[in-house]
């Protein structure tokens, strides 16, 4: 019993200096902290009274307000996202379509420029392929083509709604 009765009295004085040294003295910058303190209890307590001075049908035709908004930017995002699988899909098909026509590389192509005796000459040891082959050249083109506007508008389109709406409706949440 002797050795608790030690513990306890040595624990004890330790707890005592503790107190003595953080509990029972004031920092010398209390009157500061005291005002910081009573500033923050006033600026909160203005903020409870402006919003219960609020008229219930204003508060009730804003928040109707920003449903609305809510509704329509989902409605965009929809649209959005609807679109954006559409061009995926068009890209998809163009990309296998590139794929497809990959063939045509290794042909040569024969520009406004060249001379008519190569064109005719190429034309004939082609066969009667020359021109499925011109054609094929032809459409490898346009697909590039195609692929490049469809693959820059895909970029081009904003895929995400602007958060302003939802800002406000958390701000206004908040201050309730």
């Amino acid at each position: 019993m002797d050795a608790v009765r030690t513990a306890f009295v040595k624990n004890f004085d330790k707890f005592e200096l503790y107190m003595l040294r953080n509990v029972f003295v004031a920092p010398e910058n209390i009157d500061e902290i005291r005002t910081a303190a009573h500033t923050h209890d006033r600026g909160q307590s203005t903020d409870v009274e402006l919003s219960n001075d609020a008229n219930p049908d204003d508060v009730d035709a804003e928040l109707h307000a920003l449903r609305q908004d809510i509704y329509a930017a989902t409605q965009k995002q929809a649209a959005l996202l609807a679109a954006k699988s559409e061009l995926d899909q068009q890209v998809s098909g163009i990309h296998q379509l590139a794929v497809d026509l990959r063939f045509t590389q290794d042909i040569p192509k024969i520009g406004k420029n060249d001379h008519w005796y190569f064109k005719s000459h190429y034309l004939r040891a082609a066969g009667p392929l020359g021109e499925h082959v011109k054609s094929a050249v032809a459409l490898r083109e346009a697909i590039g083509i195609m692929k490049e506007s469809v693959t820059s508008r895909f970029h081009k389109q904003p895929m995400q709604v602007p958060l302003s709406d939802l800002v406000r409706v958390n701000q206004l949440l908040v201050r309730r």
